[in-house]
This record gives structure tokens, sequence and C-alpha cells, in this order.
């Protein structure tokens, strides 16, 4: 009797942990598609600091850590002046907090 109660509470407690596993997951889907079409309304430069930037921060990097990684490499390399490159990450900045949260 005791080993049924056993396999049972493990039945229950597997079912319990991959529901909560589908839904967070689904929660961080529905983020993304959040922050993607945030994204989507902004001016190009905008747009690629995000699209460099989105995948790390959803998986839990600083954003300030992450953007200031990605824009750094443009401003040295000509593709954005600094005063272009800091506008456009703090346009793009409400929208990477919008795909993280």
């Amino acid at each position: 009797m005791n080993d049924m109660h056993t396999r049972l509470a493990r039945r229950v407690l597997g079912a319990t942990c991959l529901a909560a596993l589908l839904a967070a997951g689904s929660a961080a889907y529905a983020n993304r598609a959040a922050g993607d079409a945030c994204a989507a309304a902004l001016p190009p430069g905008a747009q690629s600091i995000y699209a460099a930037a989105v995948d790390q921060v959803v998986a839990g990097g600083d954003p300030r850590t992450v953007v200031t990684d990605v824009v750094k490499p443009m401003v040295m390399s000509g593709q954005m002046d600094r005063n272009t490159a800091r506008a456009n990450a703090e346009a793009a900045a409400p929208c990477l907090k919008q795909a993280k949260s």
C-alpha cells in the first residue's frame, strides 16, 4: 500500500513540475512576443540593438550590460556615432524590458 502512495505522489509531483515548466515557457514566449511587437515600431538603429540584445536579455542577462556589449562594437566600427547609439539604446530599452518581464 505504501508503495502505491509513493508512485502516486511521484506522478502528481511530475505532473505539477511539467505544468509549471509549460506555463513558464509560454509566459516567456508571450513576453518575448510583446517585446518584438514593441521593437517593430522602433527606428532602424534601435531595432538592430534590440535584435542583437534580446536573446541575451531574455536568457537573464543584465539589460544594461548586454546593451553596452552590443552597442560598443557598433560605435567602434563606425556603424553609429556615440550620440545616435545612446538614443537608439534608450529607445530599445523599454522593448527589452518588456521582452524580459
